[in-house]
């Protein structure tokens, strides 16, 4: 009963959100690049012109989530939205220090091997993210400054990689490993049709937290992303969608865009706000014209129920909500939190590395 009443809460919270979603698309302006709003006059989408794609399961028992990993694996349905996606099964990611990819421990092997690839005599074609897994300081390049690097963690002077998010102890260390990470991902220089906010969070929340093989097809249905990159990052980014409003309360546009959340949600300044437009990192509300001062905020993840489709034809993934914040005259205030979100992430976030 109680999975059933969740279910139902789910599907109510996909309703009533499904005609913000309809307003969250931007287009870009040739004399003056960036992301931009569309007007609410453009894209009318009434409640009654969206439909559950009939793909959907409403008989999905939501004690387990799918996990939206390069591989399939169910796990608890608990949320532990600080850790990386995968972590247990895959070290094919971002600066993971595997070097000849065998997905164990760390060991000499990976020491020899990163040597090799740094001073170019190794390489091999068909290991399409073997530079990433080896460009260990996350500088875009393979050299000794990254053998030296690994060679500190594996004899115990170097606790963590600066890449291993799990272990990195501080909000300055994830960011400034993010900061990387935008710089080297490509997502920003895309070109989607009418300059689409969605599509541009679609795709770096691919990039950097990867989804599922059963998952993709879901997403092919909104666009044809490139699953080139598919969890290259292995970083818990997630995708926001704002609505702003004027001060007397009228809506005015939403955008779609991406966020970190580091501590607990619920406190202020946990959110670390994504512009995949322009890669801007650390976004202030108030500080950009697509994150007003009196917005409501959704954050989301894990692909649920289908995809959601309107009146014009367009779709939009749906997926599980974590939660909703509301920004008046700049001050946030939480109105909901998901609960299976895992909110004691001191106590909890080595005993789980993925959802």
């Amino acid at each position: 009963m109680e999975c059933l009443e969740n279910l139902m809460i789910k599907t109510a919270i996909v309703s009533s959100l499904a005609i913000l979603l309809a307003f969250t698309y931007c287009e870009m302006d040739e004399d003056n690049p960036g992301p931009k709003k569309k007007s609410t006059e453009e894209r009318v989408i009434l409640n009654k012109n969206i439909e559950i794609n009939e793909s959907t399961d409403l008989s999905y028992d939501d004690t387990l989530v799918k996990n939206i990993l390069p591989v399939n694996i169910i796990e608890s349905a608990r949320i532990n939205y600080t850790v990386q996606p995968d972590i247990e099964s895959n070290k094919n990611w971002y600066g993971s220090g595997d070097a000849d990819n065998d997905n164990l421990p760390l060991n000499e092997n990976d020491l020899i091997r990163l040597s090799q690839v740094a001073n170019g005599t190794y390489t091999n074609p068909d290991d399409k993210r073997l530079i990433d897994r080896c460009d260990i300081n996350g500088d875009n390049c393979v050299n000794f400054k990254d053998v030296e690097i690994l060679r500190e963690r594996l004899n115990g002077s170097r606790p963590y990689l600066p890449g291993e998010w799990n272990q990195l102890q501080t909000r300055e260390e994830q960011m400034d490993w993010a900061k990387k990470m935008l710089a080297i991902d490509l997502t920003n220089l895309s070109v989607f049709p009418g300059g689409d906010c969605n599509q541009y969070s679609d795709q770096i929340y691919i990039n950097f937290h990867g989804v599922s093989v059963t998952d993709i097809p879901m997403f092919l249905e909104v666009y044809p992303y490139d699953f080139t990159n598919n969890g290259r990052f292995n970083l818990p980014l997630f995708e926001i969608i704002t609505a702003e409003y004027d001060s007397t309360g009228k809506f005015i546009y939403g955008h779609a865009l991406n966020t970190f959340i580091f501590g607990n949600p619920s406190s202020s300044g946990s959110l670390c706000p994504i512009e995949p437009q322009n890669d801007s990192i650390n976004i202030k509300f108030g500080e950009d014209p697509l994150l007003g001062i009196n917005s409501k905020v959704f954050i989301r993840g894990t692909p649920v129920l289908g995809t959601i489709k309107y009146i014009d034809g367009k779709r939009d993934i749906s997926m599980n909500w974590y939660v909703k914040q509301d920004i008046r005259n700049n001050i946030p205030t939480y109105t909901w939190i998901n609960p299976d979100l895992i909110i004691n992430v001191t106590k909890e976030k080595s005993a789980l590395r993925t959802y």
